[in-house]
């Protein structure tokens, strides 16, 4: 089992740099680093031709956007497992390729969690690490792609990201591979990388997305999700789960027995 990092970048070489000095601390360095550039001014390929020892393979040159630019580093990839860490997104310890090699790698995706930097320091944030992920989890949220470990081969079998999509298409490649494909996934009690509160990921929002999943999920289950959201949240709170509970045995207590009396 081999990783291949992929970075994108845009113009951002203090980021650029931050992100190479985390790659270059690793312990071990049985990984590639792909860096697909979007044709800086900034002295970010002034960087990288300064550090080519480090990267395995990088282009400069004009693209459309991230996802464009993303799916670039995937045909450029060889690895089994490929990570996201874009410019300005950094690993948090210098052992974490290492830990992640600890795991077998059997599923399609694997993921840890991120750590978030706030003017008091990094603050932790926990993945969905429930065993079923359904589809109302991802209507409120996301795996972080700084920390997903995703096989080469898922995206040969559930395509790509999708370039027309502004932010949000590693959320859509997730709802259209775990959801609906059915990839395999596991959470990883690890803290793999750390993003930036003004990154790309920060701002994401899905309501402009929806036109896109409407192309992978009917209407008429879509327009359904907010309410069952809505119950899961609802439930979610010690005591209003516990009026829920109440209130739907007691509505199915009285549906019982309002069947019982049509039928006498």
């Amino acid at each position: 089992m081999r990783l291949s990092i992929i970075t994108i970048n845009y113009n951002n070489c203090k980021g650029l740099e931050k992100t190479l000095e985390s790659i270059s601390n690793q312990s071990t360095k049985d990984f590639e680093w792909c860096v697909i550039d979007g044709g800086s001014t900034d002295g970010s390929v002034e960087v990288l031709r300064k550090n080519e020892s480090l990267i395995t393979y990088w282009k400069s040159e004009p693209d459309s956007g991230i996802y464009d630019a993303m799916n670039k580093g995937i045909k450029a990839a060889n690895g089994d497992f490929l990570l996201f860490l874009n410019s300005g997104d950094y690993l948090c310890e210098s052992d974490v390729i290492s830990k992640f090699y600890e795991y077998p790698g059997d599923e399609d995706i694997i993921y840890g969690d991120i750590m978030y930097e706030t003017e008091s320091g990094l603050r932790r944030i926990k993945s969905m690490s429930k065993q079923n992920l359904t589809i109302c989890d991802f209507w409120i949220h996301t795996l972080p792609h700084q920390a997903s470990f995703i096989k080469r081969t898922a995206f040969d079998k559930y395509g790509y990201y999708n370039e027309k999509v502004s932010v949000s298409a590693d959320w859509l490649f997730y709802i259209k591979s775990i959801i609906i494909g059915g990839a395999s996934y596991k959470h990883l009690d690890l803290a793999v990388a750390a993003m930036q509160p003004d990154g790309l990921s920060s701002k994401r929002t899905y309501s402009s997305e929806i036109v896109y999943l409407e192309e992978l999920i009917p209407k008429r289950i879509l327009c359904d999700i907010p309410k069952a959201v809505s119950l899961a949240e609802i439930q979610e709170v010690p005591f209003c789960g516990f009026i829920y509970k109440v209130l739907y045995r007691l509505a199915s207590i009285l549906k019982s027995m309002r069947h019982h009396s049509l039928n006498e």
